[in-house]
């Protein structure tokens, strides 16, 4: 049966498909595991009555206030289906806590709040990201980090995201200083 966007088909469809991705660590069948929603270009609506990929497009500089109340919806659904699979990775007990303190998501977006709807939302830098669980593994959570000043045009000054993925390599013990060839500098973030 076809899964129908912005039904609560959808929804259990996610669902079962984090049940599984935690069970599955949950059995040590697998260290890593990945789930997308949508693609690129939104590819999906998940709320009845809003367009995923106008709206996350419409979002900038400038945006329009309807387009931020929307894009703001949008969130708080893809906030509400990683809470479920925190959740389940909370309910497994282990020795020394539970999956998710040994556990680290990483949740992201291609899409982020432009400068101005010049550069698009599309930009490779500026983008949040959200990490949960760790904590077993060092991970100090409860934070806001920013880093190299988010408002110049000027993208050379910017912390690039492959830093984040140098940082996260290093937390499971990898010897890494770089992550792909974008990123011209090397090593992890700071404050991390």
């Amino acid at each position: 049966k076809p899964v129908v966007a912005g039904t609560s088909d959808l929804v259990a469809t996610i669902a079962a498909q984090m049940d599984i991705a935690a069970a599955a660590l949950a059995c040590d069948l697998t260290r890593v595991a990945t789930l997308q929603l949508g693609h690129a270009d939104g590819g999906l609506s998940m709320i009845p009555g809003i367009d995923h990929h106008n709206t996350t497009h419409a979002v900038g500089g400038d945006a329009a206030g309807s387009a931020v109340e929307d894009h703001k919806k949008i969130d708080a659904w893809t906030a509400a289906r990683i809470a479920y699979l925190l959740g389940r990775l909370d309910n497994v007990r282990e020795g020394n806590g539970t999956l998710l303190d040994n556990t680290l998501v990483l949740f992201g977006s291609d899409t982020t709040t432009a400068i101005n709807i010049k550069q698009g939302p599309h930009r490779h830098f500026r983008f949040p990201y959200f990490l949960a669980g760790g904590g077993n593994l060092g991970l100090k959570t409860g934070r806001v980090i920013t880093y190299n000043n988010p408002n110049t045009t000027d993208v050379r000054k910017w912390t690039p995201h492959t830093r984040l993925l140098v940082s996260i390599a290093r937390m499971f013990g990898a010897n890494v200083d770089t992550f792909g060839g974008w990123d011209t500098g090397s090593g992890p973030l700071a404050q991390l």
